[in-house]
Protein backbone atom coordinates (compact mmCIF):
# COMPACT_ATOMS: atom_id res chain seq x y z
CA UNK A 1 0.00 0.00 0.00
CA UNK A 2 1.43 3.50 -1.09
CA UNK A 3 -0.47 6.50 0.18
CA UNK A 4 1.24 8.48 -2.49
CA UNK A 5 -0.78 6.13 -5.23
CA UNK A 6 -4.24 7.65 -4.89
CA UNK A 7 -5.92 4.82 -7.47
CA UNK A 8 -5.04 2.65 -4.44
CA UNK A 9 -7.68 4.38 -1.84
CA UNK A 10 -11.11 3.53 -1.49
CA UNK A 11 -13.14 6.74 -0.36
CA UNK A 12 -15.90 6.67 1.73
CA UNK A 13 -19.25 7.62 1.00
CA UNK A 14 -23.39 6.86 0.85
CA UNK A 15 -23.69 3.72 -1.42
CA UNK A 16 -26.72 5.86 -3.20
CA UNK A 17 -26.01 9.35 -4.95
CA UNK A 18 -22.33 9.23 -4.91
CA UNK A 19 -21.89 10.10 -8.66
CA UNK A 20 -24.90 13.26 -7.56
CA UNK A 21 -22.55 14.29 -4.88
CA UNK A 22 -19.32 14.23 -6.86
CA UNK A 23 -20.85 17.17 -9.48
CA UNK A 24 -22.24 19.07 -6.74
CA UNK A 25 -18.91 19.01 -4.41
CA UNK A 26 -16.17 18.51 -6.82
CA UNK A 27 -13.97 21.36 -5.50
CA UNK A 28 -10.42 19.02 -5.74
CA UNK A 29 -9.78 18.37 -2.40
CA UNK A 30 -9.02 14.48 -1.58
CA UNK A 31 -11.51 13.11 0.93
CA UNK A 32 -10.17 10.91 3.80
CA UNK A 33 -9.61 7.28 2.99
CA UNK A 34 -11.74 4.54 4.72
CA UNK A 35 -10.27 1.73 3.58
CA UNK A 36 -7.63 0.89 6.21
CA UNK A 37 -9.93 1.44 9.31
CA UNK A 38 -10.66 -1.09 11.63
CA UNK A 39 -13.29 -0.47 14.96
CA UNK A 40 -11.05 -1.85 17.77
CA UNK A 41 -13.71 -2.86 20.55
CA UNK A 42 -11.63 -4.34 23.66
CA UNK A 43 -12.81 -1.38 26.58
CA UNK A 44 -15.99 -1.05 28.50
CA UNK A 45 -15.50 2.74 29.66
CA UNK A 46 -14.63 5.60 27.32
CA UNK A 47 -11.18 5.41 26.02
CA UNK A 48 -8.79 8.13 28.03
CA UNK A 49 -5.42 7.69 26.27
CA UNK A 50 -3.71 5.71 22.96
CA UNK A 51 0.20 5.72 22.42
CA UNK A 52 1.58 4.18 19.48
CA UNK A 53 5.13 3.01 18.48
CA UNK A 54 7.36 5.23 16.05
CA UNK A 55 7.04 2.08 13.65
CA UNK A 56 2.95 1.92 13.77
CA UNK A 57 2.98 -1.50 14.50
CA UNK A 58 1.70 -0.98 17.97
CA UNK A 59 -0.74 0.55 19.69
CA UNK A 60 -1.40 0.75 23.54
CA UNK A 61 -5.20 1.76 24.68
CA UNK A 62 -5.42 2.90 28.20
CA UNK A 63 -9.47 3.77 29.37
CA UNK A 64 -11.54 4.71 32.53
CA UNK A 65 -12.53 1.06 33.38
CA UNK A 66 -8.48 0.93 34.54
CA UNK A 67 -7.08 -1.65 31.85
CA UNK A 68 -4.60 -1.23 29.29
CA UNK A 69 -4.62 -2.52 25.91
CA UNK A 70 -1.78 -3.91 23.69
CA UNK A 71 -2.57 -4.19 19.95
CA UNK A 72 0.12 -5.79 17.70
CA UNK A 73 -1.36 -4.91 13.98
CA UNK A 74 1.22 -7.54 12.60
CA UNK A 75 0.08 -10.40 14.32
CA UNK A 76 -3.60 -9.29 14.31
CA UNK A 77 -5.94 -11.73 13.11
CA UNK A 78 -9.52 -11.03 11.49
CA UNK A 79 -11.05 -11.29 15.53
CA UNK A 80 -9.23 -7.62 15.85
CA UNK A 81 -7.96 -8.95 19.51
CA UNK A 82 -5.37 -7.15 21.45
CA UNK A 83 -2.01 -9.56 22.08
CA UNK A 84 -2.04 -8.27 25.91
CA UNK A 85 -4.72 -7.19 28.64
CA UNK A 86 -3.63 -5.83 31.59
CA UNK A 87 -5.91 -5.36 34.68
CA UNK A 88 -5.26 -2.35 36.31
CA UNK A 89 -1.72 -1.74 36.15
CA UNK A 90 -2.31 1.53 38.42
CA UNK A 91 -4.39 -0.06 40.78
CA UNK A 92 -8.19 1.53 40.63
CA UNK A 93 -6.54 4.61 38.95
CA UNK A 94 -8.20 6.26 35.73
CA UNK A 95 -5.47 5.93 33.31
CA UNK A 96 -4.68 9.43 31.89
CA UNK A 97 -1.78 9.69 29.63
CA UNK A 98 0.82 6.69 27.78
CA UNK A 99 4.02 7.38 26.29
CA UNK A 100 6.21 5.38 24.13
CA UNK A 101 10.35 5.77 24.88
CA UNK A 102 12.06 7.55 22.01
CA UNK A 103 13.50 3.53 21.73
CA UNK A 104 10.09 1.84 21.56
CA UNK A 105 11.44 -0.40 24.56
CA UNK A 106 9.39 0.61 27.34
CA UNK A 107 5.76 2.27 28.05
CA UNK A 108 5.22 5.37 30.67
CA UNK A 109 1.42 4.73 32.02
CA UNK A 110 0.14 7.69 34.48
CA UNK A 111 -2.90 7.73 36.13
CA UNK A 112 -4.56 9.28 38.23
CA UNK A 113 -2.47 8.92 40.88
CA UNK A 114 1.12 10.16 41.89
CA UNK A 115 3.38 7.04 40.84
CA UNK A 116 3.98 6.50 37.39
CA UNK A 117 4.85 2.67 36.04
CA UNK A 118 7.16 1.96 33.28
CA UNK A 119 6.32 -1.28 31.68
CA UNK A 120 8.32 -2.87 28.79
CA UNK A 121 6.81 -3.64 24.94
CA UNK A 122 5.12 -6.55 25.88
CA UNK A 123 3.50 -5.32 29.20
CA UNK A 124 5.47 -6.92 32.01
CA UNK A 125 6.56 -3.91 34.50
CA UNK A 126 9.86 -2.68 34.89
CA UNK A 127 9.31 -0.20 37.77
CA UNK A 128 7.32 2.44 39.39
CA UNK A 129 8.15 5.86 40.02
CA UNK A 130 8.87 7.48 43.42
CA UNK A 131 5.68 8.59 45.82
CA UNK A 132 6.88 12.29 46.98
CA UNK A 133 5.96 13.24 50.62
CA UNK A 134 3.19 15.94 50.62
CA UNK A 135 3.73 17.23 53.93
CA UNK A 136 7.03 18.39 53.64
CA UNK A 137 6.38 22.20 53.53
CA UNK A 138 9.18 22.37 51.17
CA UNK A 139 8.91 20.60 48.26
CA UNK A 140 11.96 21.34 46.46
CA UNK A 141 13.08 18.50 49.57
CA UNK A 142 10.70 15.55 48.80
CA UNK A 143 11.30 13.22 45.49
CA UNK A 144 8.25 12.68 43.60
CA UNK A 145 5.28 13.51 42.63
CA UNK A 146 2.80 14.81 45.33
CA UNK A 147 -0.45 15.46 43.24
CA UNK A 148 -1.72 13.29 40.72
CA UNK A 149 -0.21 13.34 37.09
CA UNK A 150 -1.67 14.27 34.10
CA UNK A 151 0.30 13.58 31.60
CA UNK A 152 3.30 11.96 30.62
CA UNK A 153 6.77 12.55 28.23
CA UNK A 154 10.03 10.99 28.08
CA UNK A 155 13.28 13.05 28.44
CA UNK A 156 15.56 12.57 25.86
Amino acid sequence: YDPADLSQQVFGGDEEGDEADDDEEDDGTPRLPVSHQIALAAHSKTVSCLALDRGGGRLISGSSDHDLYMWDFAGMTKELRPFRHLEEPLGAYELRSLSYSPDGTAVLVVGSNNQPVIIDRDGSKLGTLMKGDMYIRDMRVTKGHVAACTCSCWHV
